[in-house]
């Protein structure tokens, strides 16, 4: 990761027609949200209603989030048997979080340590909650230096600790917020992040422009989270807005390192072997539609050095011209020579104007249309990951089913060669393989309940995008 600053901006994020799944600048209000919260117990009836309000809640996201970071044999295993139905319900066995999921020893936990820690939350009371990053400052230590930006939040809401919050955030805070919504939100279109290296024509990350332009987009990107209905009452952004720098700085590396975490995150490459129509137009329709707007991105550069060069030619044009207007003695050729001066000067003003509006209006719509695309792209990623899930499910009870009638009529395998071929080791084989297989139909049918889910979710959010897109 590049020891860089974290957003958030000096100045109010610029106007940009660059449609977010939800406005920027409003919060929406939570109408189904009570704000009344019980004093008394009512007894384990209101407690399991209780739960089941939270499942129902985002039981769907986490579902499809813990299958997409899992290996499907460990999944498959972690299942509960129901009476041979093979639906799993809510009993699937998911790993809470903070656990290793390639940790053989997590797959033995049962459905009670389902990590409801997320759907509890997404429960909880609503209210507005207003962000914004800014005051960008420069941090020094021995083996960096970084920026960090505050951020300062405003809400309502009762699971914040306070009513008001500031606190400081480098860049690398911003990411790990990102990629944590991606993982736990699968079926959202999560607002993209400026560019991590550098940006068009400022090849300094330290300059005074590249870290007031980046304050901006980090503003952007955290407003539009907290506006989302789904992702501003998430959990990680409440991590993100409240714990103290040092806390937070540990939280990031304990959850972001390891072998563990990066081998899941290969997973996710991973494509299905079929792909629906819709799905793969709309992933060529945002390639083509980032296509254009990198276009017109490189378009706007180049008439922006051009409008550059004009306001250098003038500023060597008028001292020459004021010089020899001040020393001419003819008065005609001297009021030529005034006017020429006000033509130049307000060439240069107009120059000068439309460089402005190139950088500061125009060229960043543009590149908010193109990460805009490069967010739709990765989540139909997410979805592709998630059949790839479903298929490999198939694949596997396929194979295993072929298994069972090989051993079953006698015939050679793999499994018969290192085990024996006796009728009693062939009948515990079988046995075996119908547990497994038993398994594996009930996490399939898990995932691919929650692939529609996902898919249900993704066509929601890439509706609104283009509709406040156009």
């Amino acid at each position: 990761m590049d020891s860089e600053e974290s957003p958030i901006e000096t100045e109010q994020a610029p106007v940009v027609p660059v449609p977010a799944p939800v406005p920027v600048t409003a919060v929406p209000e939570l109408d189904d949200v009570s704000l009344s919260v019980p004093t008394d117990p009512v007894g384990e009836e209101a407690e399991a209603e209780k739960e089941n309000v939270a499942e129902n809640g985002d039981e769907r996201d986490e579902n499809v989030s813990k299958i997409l970071n899992r290996n499907y044999y460990q999944i498959a295993h972690d299942l509960q048997q129901h009476d041979g139905s093979g639906d799993t319900g809510g009993n699937g066995s998911l790993l809470p979080e903070d656990e290793d999921p390639l940790d053989a020893s997590s797959s033995k936990k049962t459905t009670d340590h389902i990590n409801t820690e997320e759907e509890e939350h997404l429960d909880a009371v609503g209210g507005p909650l207003e962000v914004v990053v800014a005051n960008p400052e420069k941090t020094q230590t021995p083996m960096e230096s970084f920026i960090t930006y505050e951020v300062k939040t405003e809400t309502a809401r009762l699971e914040y600790a306070a009513s008001s919050l500031c606190i400081r955030r480098r860049f690398q805070d911003f990411i790990w917020l990102k990629e944590k919504l991606e993982t736990h939100h699968p079926g959202c279109l999560i607002p993209p992040l400026p560019s991590k290296q550098h940006m068009k024509g400022i090849l300094d990350k330290f300059s005074v422009e590249f870290v007031r332009k980046r304050c901006i987009q980090l503003n952007a990107f955290v407003r539009r989270v907290s506006a989302h209905p789904k992702l501003t009452r998430s959990k990680f952004l409440r991590k993100f807005l409240t714990l103290p720098s040092s806390d937070f700085t540990l939280v990031r590396k304990s959850e972001s390192s390891g072998f563990a975490s990066k081998l899941t995150n290969m997973t996710k490459l991973i494509s299905p072997m079929t792909i629906k129509p819709k799905w793969t137009a709309e992933s060529e329709t945002q390639e083509k539609l980032q296509h254009r707007m990198e276009g017109l991105e490189r378009n706007t550069e180049v008439l922006g050095n051009i409008a550059q060069k004009h306001i250098d030619y003038y500023d060597l044009l008028l001292p020459s011209i004021i010089n020899w207007e001040k020393s001419e003695t003819k008065e005609d050729l001297c009021n030529s020579l005034s006017k020429f001066r006000v033509a130049t000067a307000g060439s240069k003003e107009c120059a000068e104007t439309l460089h402005s509006k190139l950088a500061e209006n125009i060229q960043p719509v543009f590149t908010e249309y193109g990460r805009y695309s490069d967010s739709v792209k990765r989540l139909l990623k997410r979805r592709d990951a998630s059949q790839a899930e479903v298929e490999d499910f198939q694949e596997t009870i396929s194979s295993k089913k072929a298994d069972e009638n090989a051993t079953r009529l006698g015939k050679f395998t793999i499994a018969g060669m290192l085990s024996g071929n006796s009728e009693s080791q062939r009948q515990e084989r079988i046995s075996k393989l119908q547990v497994e297989i038993k398994e594996f139909e009930a996490a399939e049918k898990c995932a691919a309940k929650n692939l529609e889910a996902l898919e249900e979710e993704a066509k929601d959010e890439i509706l609104k995008y283009n509709q406040q897109r156009a």
